[in-house]
């Protein structure tokens, strides 16, 4: 690495962090996720959407909560 090259090596080392090192297990968790739910009922949401989907709130708000 130089400088003249710092941004070709930055991109490069973000794609192999951020998706190769990780392809393998981010494409078994789709698969099972993709028995579940098909692609084609998920498509109808955000990725906020999902996520609250599949995360929910962070925060409890028990007032409205029988079992606690």
């Amino acid at each position: 690495m130089n400088n003249e090259n710092k941004i070709d090596y930055l991109q490069k080392l973000s794609l192999h962090k951020m998706y190769t090192a990780v392809k393998a297990q981010v494409d078994a968790f789709l698969k099972g996720f993709h028995e579940l739910i098909p692609k084609k009922l998920v498509s109808i949401f955000t990725a906020s959407e999902l996520d609250l989907l599949i995360s929910g709130l962070p925060k409890v708000d028990r007032k409205f909560s029988i079992y606690f």
